[in-house]
């Protein structure tokens, strides 16, 4: 007969067993149906995925609370299975688990997780959802913009609270659908963090921008693609707006004749752009946007206009005709001294007819009479933000925008997309990014009449695995043989004859790429070499006559080894270009 002792010593292990068995048997439901429930989400989360992703796309707000909107059933059902899955795993018998050996670390990274996602949407997601659609629903864009800077800085900042959570755990080492789903839910919060958080900086840069909380003073010019220089075109007229809750106030207007030029250059020009077109783009206020660095850009405009004695602007915003002729599409068409603007007659309307057809002093009242009315149109239609950043976003991608801010951490944000110009486009481009810069030296407004064609192939592979990059650029003048130009739109400068396009070419190349050669038509020409923000810059110049077409090639030696695939940007022109890149492996 067993002593008492050792019956009650099998009773307990008996009953710890039964326990043990009980805690797993509960664990393994509750993890269960905690799996079944973020599961289910799972279709959810890979749409709203998607979606934060093309909010990127849309260029600052366009389309932005609609889209979030949309996504909000998704974001609903991923709050709830987020809700129920932490729940599961909140309750002691859980938590009791996680002190278990072998399995406890997988069991807590899983509540740690659950916990945190279900904070991200309980705390931010949910709250900025329920702002954006009350903002939608109640306000105009503008104020909307500045309801929700605070509820989406609320996300980025939760976003980047449950990555620290979930990261405190060794998740890497976890196996199993658990392991799988706590990994999947990191490298998303990981990719979706810089999202959000340029998201929400962009979003102030443009509520600023707008007079969403304080008026703010811009200064806009308009650039002429008939002249062309490497930010789009000649800048010929300005306006001084203030912005104060959307709404725009032309302030005060300019034509370049009213800017005398500098005897020096209004502020010091750096190396490179010294090289390229001398002390041009800080004497005369036609060139401001001759250099690619349209930080240099912005701040020679500022000190133009401080020159002829306005006040220092908060913000400079370049745009061209092509901007212009965007707008109206939105807008709808404009009446000016008779003749009516449309989206489609912009070329002819305002970079040909008028040079034909008016004196100097009539072209600039008209230009100037034109650009108020789009300006003064746009500003009534400012509650309609999404609806114009959306038809913007594709012409900031070209170039035809661009933004400078006198508020460094503003200007920053903004030098790391396509609206910081030029340069912020070829870096944006990447390692292998190549930027064609077109430049008019005869004072011409021919560039209308100007056709392009911009390449950037691999020609051959070098014996040490490094890629022949040829930049070609195919050019081609439809002026009529037998035209007849008036003085002011074909002066004939740099001594190109009057019907002649000329222009300078520049292409930058990535950092560590090596010139090679230049030619036209296959002959070798002089070039100009340089460097500018650790990048090679050559430049030659070419001349084309009426009804003919030029071909003007860099070759380069690529920055890289092995793989070789060029990406290019180039200056707008009147009309989109075609661009054409082509890689190859080498090495």
């Amino acid at each position: 007969m067993r002593s008492r002792p050792r019956r009650i010593a099998v009773l307990g292990v008996t009953i710890l067993a039964a326990c043990v068995v009980a805690m797993a048997v509960w664990i393994g439901v509750r993890g269960w149906m905690a799996h079944r429930a973020l599961e289910r989400a799972e279709p959810a989360v890979e749409r709203l995925v998607q979606t934060i992703h093309g909010l990127d796309e849309q260029a600052l707000i366009g389309g932005a609370l609609a889209r979030v909107a949309d996504a909000r059933s998704d974001i609903d059902e991923i709050a709830a299975g987020a809700e129920e899955a932490a729940g599961l795993m909140a309750d002691p018998i859980w938590r009791l688990g996680e002190q278990v050996p072998g399995v406890g670390a997988s069991l807590g990274a899983a509540r740690e997780s659950a916990a945190a996602l279900d904070d991200l949407f309980a705390d931010a997601v949910v709250p900025f959802a329920d702002a954006a659609a009350s903002a939608s629903d109640d306000e105009g864009a503008l104020t909307s913009l500045a309801r929700l800077r605070g509820p989406l800085a609320d996300v980025a900042q939760e976003t980047s609270q449950a990555l620290e959570r979930i990261d405190a755990h060794d998740v890497d080492s976890l196996h199993g659908a658990v392991g799988d789903r706590i990994l999947r839910l990191r490298d998303e919060l990981t990719a979706i963090l810089p999202v959000v958080e340029e998201s929400d900086r962009i979003a102030g840069v443009v509520g600023s921008l707008l007079g969403a909380e304080e008026s703010t003073r811009i200064l806009v010019m308009l650039q002429n693609n008939a002249e062309l220089r490497t930010g789009g075109g000649l800048t010929g007229t300005f306006f001084e707006l203030e912005t104060d809750d959307g709404a725009f106030e032309i302030r005060e207007s300019a034509d370049s004749d009213q800017f005398a030029p500098a005897r020096e250059s209004l502020v010091s020009l750096p190396s490179d752009a010294l090289a390229l077109y001398g002390h041009a783009p800080g004497r005369h206020v036609q060139n401001i946007t001759m250099t690619d660095d349209f930080a240099l850009s912005g701040a020679l405009a500022a000190a133009w206009w401080e020159r002829r004695g306005g006040e220092a602007p908060d913000a400079v915003v370049a745009i061209d005709t092509g901007v212009l002729a965007a707008l109206l599409g939105v807008i709808g068409p404009v009446d000016v001294e008779g003749v009516t603007i449309d989206q489609d007659n912009v070329p002819e309307a305002l970079l040909r007819d008028p040079y034909l057809t008016r004196d100097a002093a009539e072209q600039t009242v008209f230009f100037r009479a034109v650009a108020a009315h789009v300006l003064d149109a746009v500003s009534k239609e400012i509650g309609e933000l999404p609806q114009l950043a959306a038809v913007l976003a594709p012409l900031a991608e070209e170039g035809r925008i661009a933004i400078w801010s006198a508020d460094p951490s503003d200007q920053r944000l903004i030098e790391s997309t396509a609206l910081g110009g030029m340069r912020a486009r070829t870096l944006l481009a990447g390692d292998e990014g190549y930027g064609v810069a077109l430049n008019n030296t005869a004072g011409s407004k021919l560039d209308v009449a100007l056709d392009a064609t911009f390449t950037a192939a691999v020609a051959e592979c070098r014996a040490d695995g490094r890629g022949i990059v040829r930049v070609n650029v195919a050019l081609t003048s439809t002026v009529p043989d037998d035209v007849v130009l008036p003085p002011r739109m074909a002066p004939g400068l740099g001594g190109a004859d009057p019907e002649d396009i000329a222009l300078q070419v520049a292409v930058s190349a990535p950092a560590g790429a090596v010139p090679e050669s230049a030619t036209i038509d296959g002959e070798s020409v002089p070039s100009t070499r340089t460097s500018a923000a650790e990048r090679a810059v050559i430049s030659s110049e070419v001349t084309v006559d009426p009804g003919e077409t030029r071909e003007i090639e860099f070759r380069f030696a690529s920055a890289t080894i092995g793989d070789v695939a060029p990406r290019l940007v180039h200056t707008p022109l009147v009309t989109s270009a075609p661009t054409w890149t082509e890689g190859a492996a080498c090495g």
